[in-house]
């Protein structure tokens, strides 16, 4: 699981992404180009990030069903942010 800034070469490189985005989820054509969660290789949803007093707050949507597995590697990728803002991050919409 992977958070991906807006423009990311992921996405951005290739004409055709259709291969790119996980068939289980619906996303707007605009959200391709906006900052996107990466699970196993493919675009499974969108993320915003909101400044707050304390930190930094990354709200995520649409992803689908996450089992236990994909909310810890999703939790996994925000540490990793908090880690390189250094600052904390919370992750709300899942």
């Amino acid at each position: 699981m992977h958070l991906l800034p807006n423009y990311d070469e992921l996405l951005i490189a290739y004409r055709d992404r259709s291969g790119m985005v996980d068939p289980s989820v619906e996303l707007a054509a605009a959200r391709i180009i906006s900052h996107v969660v990466v699970r196993d290789g493919r675009v499974c949803g969108g993320w915003k990030r909101t400044p707050v007093r304390d930190g930094l707050v990354v709200e995520v949507g649409p992803l689908g069903a996450l089992d236990g597995k994909a909310k810890a590697a999703l939790h996994a990728a925000a540490r990793d942010y908090s880690q390189f803002l250094q600052a904390p991050v919370q992750v709300t919409g899942i």
